[in-house]
């Protein structure tokens, strides 16, 4: 409404919000305190305690009737909300009730600020006027009681929302809603007056009813009052005169029927009582206040004037009900303190309504107006409906009507023309939104005003639309859309119930209509827009069911109260799907080790779950249904909760008719708890709780069976034997669980199941794409850790707790390379008993036929063995009685070598007996694949005066199939030593130094062409191009200090990773992580190879574009299937014995490609990575053994516990002339890292136009070459022990270029430039004049 229509116009809403706050900070009177009065109940509801869930909303409907007195309100809330903590909360999630008058509160059209929403002072209201048309929220209190009266609040209907959040989001439909609920109850009471005439909080005010008639009905020519066509309706007080006294108030009421031009309050024959000839009247106030719908007052009113100037005249009023009060001011002023009996002024109180005929409205009746007939909409909801004019000018099938034949032909001032539509919205409907559109062929000339209750005009409106510059858009509730100059499209939201007027202005009018066609519709609309076609529109009732109204559910990437807005961008939810559905894919971890492990039932849960999941998830971010969304959900939930159970199913070890049967249990169980709220939290601790169960009977029933023989007698007294085997009962347990698990996996598998609690808490509706992608990855990643913690354990018999727990490495059957010595500080050592762990040859002979080879590893005791195997005596093999040679066998031995089994005795014990017995030598066998050292146990001197060897389970299971097969088997035993060099060494060396050179030469090659391009470029450039700048788009990749740092920090991480993961199948991911980098080098290489020929450098240089890789050219084309097939080859037969080779190739093309592309900028940088490399180097060789009893690095490099010849990111070459063969390798770090300052050498070297013996490259090839040689022989001094080369190569090259750059001057510019500084061809020095 405009600002200057209501001289002082006070919104009724304010005044009950005044007494909330009122209420709530101070003190409230209730009817008992103030005795009783003539009321009754008319209505009493009470809302029982509701949940408000995250943005969701509850409506509560109250009607007052005329005859209200007041309206009491208590609600009580869950919310604890103080002033400072709401800034803290994001709209969104904030819990607000709004109140609005005649209809629902929308505060997402609204958008009522934050800094309203926490003003929650009485002083926030005062001199605040709140119009009929809009809303004011608030924070929810947690208590609330008030008390509004009929002199506060209108007699209508009164809305209430509740809503927790507010904004675009909350009608944006999510995956998950997470977020804190909020419930209220509320009791809401009206009270009325018995006695109709009594009105007021306490009935106690009485209210006169103004008399009615029609004075006269003008038709003709005119009237003495000048106006056309009008009837006038005369009001009076039913008494001839009211007397009343100084500041005493009379109250009036009047009922508006109809519409009407305006009314007219006067007071006539106004006098004073007593009648005194000397005082006179004119200086008496009669102040009257008017107000619509409540009983006005000095301070609350629409409308006031002295009656006793001139009369008050309201234009346009509202149809219903009005009151008048009558103030009296001055008296005791006019009187002026003299005696006098004079104690009242009296008056007649008159007003004249001006009403048009039917069909006619505006100045002097002469406008059309029209009333709309409702059509309700076919196959529609509630309510929804179009208005058409009900006139014979207008026949119309359609929703819409032609608007000049109904237009005004009466020009008021010769300026413009009114036309008036009338319309009524039903009561309930208020739930709907009023949408107005016209649209023309030509310009559109009219102004649209709305207003309800009364006639619209320029200065009295609710609601306009003058141009797409100049209307109430951006105001509550009103919501322009695609408005032009040849249409005007715009939605009044939530109208309230009762007459609306709306009218058009058709402005710059001549009195005819022109030739263009203007259609006009007005329609009411469950839901704006339709959604904006990007969601459902729903409805729904109010707690009372007395109104109906509808909302937008908007799809996943827009939001809004017209699903208008969008929250999320197309190509955003395209990485949240994306997201959402491939983290599934990590589920194939679980399923290719529980199908590695040849546990079939646990992959199908694990497949099955990952697939449901992922079409679960195409199905919920709207990309694909497979099924129905309820189905999917369900097999999504039931699978998840059947995989984490079935994970702490396969932890134990018992028989599949146990399992099937915890299976079956397991899987009721999960069925009923998804089919049942599957998406409550609290489900993830169920499942856990479940599976914690399933693992526990699981390890019941395995140990009830496996030691049932263990039994005890259960006294008062246990005597002592008994005591002692419940103690080693309970210490045998304890170890079991402890050789039960792989420890380090079981940490990863809690740490990751950690991080997927913390995800999945930390989840809300904004986040959950990315952090439910996270717990796809980390829930499948912590399974797949306890799946790996598992061992599968073997029944070797009870073993004492002293055999000696130090493991060595795993070994195969066969002899490989590796350490040959093993240095221990931590097993005890003396006399006797100071052996070094040495690898041991074991030659088999089958009825004296060479048959094989084992690798064995001789004890902390007994003699030393011979190096060579001529010296080695061939002896017979003998199996021992018993086998765990803990007591004097029963067969007689006579020098033969004995093989017995670990277990039930030490290391000692078993040597001892053999000896005695008459064994030359003792071979014990293993009771896992793995080699542990044989130490001593015991405090005492050991004099044990034969070898003792252990080998791993198989060989020693081969060795015992043959003898009982009754062959011959002899046996010899030596530990032959490393030769000082091997040839392979050389090979290496001019490999790693050869790859460098290569790699330097193309390197410095690119970057002199990329030089003269640019100087090309910059010599004919325009200055545009100069000022811009050329960007370095060649493709290279230069390293700075952080990143420097953290790829040191990035490789230690990976470095770890690999050792804890080690096994066979991460060996397997590493090869085709090496097949990748591979093929993209040996390509590259290749490729610039072939275009170095003529005939090759149309196929290079002619491309085309190829999907996902862009353009390609045709060389790269028909080089790149003959890499892959390559790598493809190297991968399936790689363990023969010359593959060597293919990954030697393969590595050196990789190395090639990464220091063509990597670059060093400068000496700086290149010092701060191969002094970080150094660090790195020395650390990951050698003081890892401090915290992992292992050197790391030698570890990961021999591919340790994984099966393989070591990892592939290796450079190898066959050990030609040692007994122990194997392979000499260097790490591709060795070679790229001290490379990519090498070639920074040759490149500076080739800027800056320097020969080979000015230039640095030369001397830092032989520096990389003088280490890497220092590097072997360290290597060979160290007995074959692994050493750390960057520990050698660093200190050579970095102390060859500082120094060498110090003592030419060229240090500065090596150390920050990086590079010389070149004259810029582009520059024209001109001479000085």
């Amino acid at each position: 409404m405009a600002g200057n229509s209501i001289l002082c116009s006070v919104s009724s809403l304010i005044l009950s919000l005044f007494t909330l706050f009122s209420c709530l900070f101070g003190h409230c009177n209730s009817i008992e305190q103030l005795g009783e009065y003539d009321t009754f109940t008319i209505s009493s509801f009470k809302y029982p305690e509701t949940q408000v869930r995250p943005f969701d909303m509850r409506y509560i409907r109250v009607d007052l009737p005329p005859w209200f007195s007041s309206m009491s309100i208590a609600l009580k809330s869950s919310v604890n909300l103080d002033i400072r903590s709401v800034d803290n909360i994001p709209k969104s999630a904030l819990p607000m009730i709004c109140f609005r008058e005649g209809s629902l509160p929308l505060p997402d059209v609204s958008n009522t600020s934050l800094k309203e929403l926490v003003s929650l002072s009485n002083s926030s209201f005062e001199g605040t006027q709140i119009l009929q048309n809009s809303e004011q929220c608030y924070p929810v209190p947690r208590n609330m009681t008030m008390k509004l009266t009929n002199e506060q609040i209108s007699a209508r209907v009164l809305y209430f929302g509740l809503f927790n959040g507010v904004g675009p989001t909350r009608t944006q439909s999510k995956m998950i809603v997470r977020g804190p609920s909020y419930s209220f109850a509320a009791n809401i009471t009206v009270e009325g007056c018995v006695i109709s005439t009594m009105q007021g909080q306490y009935c106690n005010q009485t209210v006169e009813q103004l008399s009615c008639g029609l004075s006269r009905n003008n038709s003709g020519n005119g009237s003495a009052s000048g106006f056309f066509n009008q009837s006038m309706v005369s009001c009076r007080n039913n008494f001839e005169t009211s007397c009343h006294g100084d500041e005493e108030m009379k109250i009036y009421t009047l009922e508006i029927l109809r519409i009407a031009e305006f009314i007219t309050i006067s007071a006539e024959n106004v006098r004073l009582r007593p009648l005194s000839n000397t005082l006179n009247s004119s200086g008496i106030d009669l102040i009257c206040y008017a107000r619509y719908g409540a009983m006005p007052s000095a301070t609350v009113h629409d409308y006031s004037g002295n009656l006793n100037k001139s009369p008050l005249v309201i234009n346009a009023p509202k149809v219903g009900q009005w009151y008048i009060s009558i103030l009296a001011l001055n008296l005791s002023k006019v009187i002026g303190g003299s005696q006098s009996n004079v104690s009242q002024v009296c008056y007649s109180l008159e007003l004249q309504e001006l009403e048009c005929p039917l069909g006619k409205a505006g100045p002097n009746c002469l406008s059309e107006r029209y009333m709309l007939q409702t059509v309700l909409r076919k196959y529609s909801t509630p309510f929804e409906s179009y208005y058409l004019p009900y006139d014979e000018k207008v026949m119309s099938d359609a929703a819409n009507f032609l608007l000049e034949p109904l237009l005004s032909n009466y020009s008021f001032g010769g300026v413009d023309t009114w036309t008036y539509f009338i319309l009524d919205i039903p009561r309930g409907a208020a739930g709907g939104n009023l949408h107005v559109r016209l649209m023309s062929d030509r310009k559109i000339n009219y102004e649209v005003y709305v207003r309800n209750g009364g006639l619209p005009s320029l200065v009295n409106w609710d609601f306009y639309y003058v141009n797409k510059s100049s209307s109430s858009h951006g105001s509550m509730f009103f919501v322009l859309y695609s408005s032009s100059e040849e249409k005007v499209d715009f939605y009044i939201m939530y109208i309230k119930e009762g007459i609306w007027n709306i009218a058009l202005r058709n402005i710059n009018s001549t009195g005819g209509t022109s030739n263009g066609q203007t259609t006009m519709s007005i329609s009411l609309e469950r839901c704006p827009k339709r959604c904006s076609y990007h969601g459902d529109c729903r409805s729904a009732l109010d707690a009372s069911g007395l109104t109906s109204y509808s909302f937008c559910a908007c799809d996943r990437t827009h939001g809004g109260f017209d699903c208008s807005i969008e929250i999320v961008s197309r190509q955003g939810h395209i990485w949240q799907s994306i997201a959402l559905i491939a983290s599934n894919g990590a589920a194939v971890l679980p399923a290719f080790w529980a199908l590695r492990q040849k546990a079939f039932a646990e992959w199908v849960i694990y497949t099955a779950s990952g697939i449901s999941s992922g079409l679960y998830h195409a199905c919920d971010v709207g990309t694909w249904c497979a099924l129905s969304f309820g189905v999917l959900q369900f097999f999504d939930f039931w699978l998840s909760f059947l995989a984490v159970v079935s994970t702490f199913v396969y932890l134990t070890t018992i028989g599949e008719v146990y399992k099937r049967a915890i299976h079956t249990v397991v899987t009721i169980l999960t069925a009923l708890m998804a089919i049942t709220k599957a998406t409550r939290s609290s489900n993830i601790i169920l499942v856990m709780a479940i599976g914690a169960l399933a693992l526990f009977v699981g390890w019941l029933i395995e140990f009830s069976t496996k030691y049932r023989s263990i039994s005890f007698s259960m006294d008062l007294c246990l005597n002592t034997p008994e005591r002692w085997r419940i103690r080693e009962w309970m210490n045998n347990l304890v170890k079991t669980i402890m050789k039960r698990f792989r420890w380090g996996f079981l940490l990863a598998g809690f740490i990751a199941l950690a991080m997927a609690a913390i995800s999945r808490n930390l989840e809300s509706s904004q986040n959950y794409w990315i952090l439910h992608s996270i717990w796809h990855v980390t829930i499948y990643t912590s399974s797949f850790f306890f799946l790996c913690s598992k061992v599968n354990t073997i029944n070797s018999g009870n073993e004492g707790p002293t055999d000696g727990n130090y493991q060595l490495t795993r070994q195969d059957s066969v002899s490989r390379a590796g350490d040959i010595v093993h240095q221990d500080n931590v097993a005890p050592k003396r006399p006797g008993c100071a052996n070094n762990f040495v690898l041991v040859k074991v030659p088999i002979w089958i009825d004296g036929i060479v048959n094989n080879e084992y690798v064995g590893v001789g004890a902390r005791f007994g003699p030393t063995l011979e190096s060579k195997e001529k010296h080695a005596n061939h002896t017979r093999l003998a199996l021992a009685d018993p086998p765990d040679c803990c007591s004097k066998p029963k067969n007689q031995l006579t020098g033969e070598v004995i093989l017995v089994h670990r277990g039930n005795c030490s290391f000692t014990v078993k040597a001892n007996v053999a000896e005695e017995a008459g064994a030359s030598a003792i071979l014990i066998i293993n009771n896992q694949t793995e080699l542990f050292k044989m130490v001593c146990e015991s405090d005492a001197d050991v004099n044990i005066e034969i070898p003792a060897v252990m080998l791993p389970q198989d060989a020693g299971s081969n060795l015992e199939k043959y003898i009982n097969n009754n062959t011959m088997v002899s046996v010899a035993l030596y530990s032959p030593k490393r030769p000082a060099v091997d040839i392979a060494e050389v090979f290496l060396w001019l490999m790693a130094v050869g790859t460098i050179l290569l790699a330097s030469y193309w390197s410095a090659w690119t970057a002199r062409e990329v030089a003269i391009e640019q100087d090309k470029l910059l010599k004919d450039a325009s200055e545009e191009f100069l000022q811009v700048g050329s960007a370095d788009s060649s493709g290279f990749v230069d390293i700075n200090i952080m990143s420097a740092i953290l790829f040191v920090v990035f490789a230690s991480c990976f470095l770890v990773m690999l050792y804890k993961l080690m096994s066979f199948w991460f060996v397997e991911v590493l090869v085709v992580l090496f097949c990748i980098g591979g093929v993209e080098g040996l390509q590259m290489c290749s490729v610039a190879l072939l275009s170095s020929f003529r005939c090759f450098q149309r196929f290079a240089e002619s491309f085309m574009k190829v999907p996902f890789f862009g353009a390609v050219s045709h060389l790269t084309l028909a080089v790149c299937p003959f890499c892959i097939a390559f790598a493809v080859v190297w991968a399936v037969y790689r363990r023969i014995s010359f593959a060597w080779i293919g990954q030697d190739i393969l590595g050196i093309a990789l190395i090639i490609t990464v220091l063509q592309i990597v670059r060093v900028p400068n000496l700086k940088v290149g010092t701060v990575l191969l002094g970080c490399a150094f660090l790195y180097d020395i650390f990951w060789v050698f003081a890892s053994k401090r915290l992992f009893h292992e050197s790391v690095m030698i570890v990961v490099a021999r591919g340790d516990r994984s099966g393989e010849d070591g990892i592939p990111m290796l450079l190898k070459i066959p050990r030609m002339f040692d007994p122990w063969g194997g392979y000499s390798v260097i790490g591709f770090g060795d070679i790229i890292l001290p490379g990519l300052l090498v070639a920074f050498s040759l490149r500076y070297d080739w800027l800056a136009n320097k020969n080979i013996r000015a230039g640095y490259f030369v001397w830092a090839m032989a520096a990389y070459g003088l280490g890497l040689l220092v590097t072997y022989v360290a290597l060979n001094m160290m007995d074959g022990h692994g050493q750390p080369a960057l520990l050698y190569i660093v200190p050579f090259i970095l102390g060859t270029l500082i120094t060498l750059g110090r003592k030419r001057g060229d240090l500065g510019t090596l150390w920050t430039r990086g590079e010389p500084e070149r004259p810029c061809p582009h520059v024209q020095l001109q001479p000085l004049q």
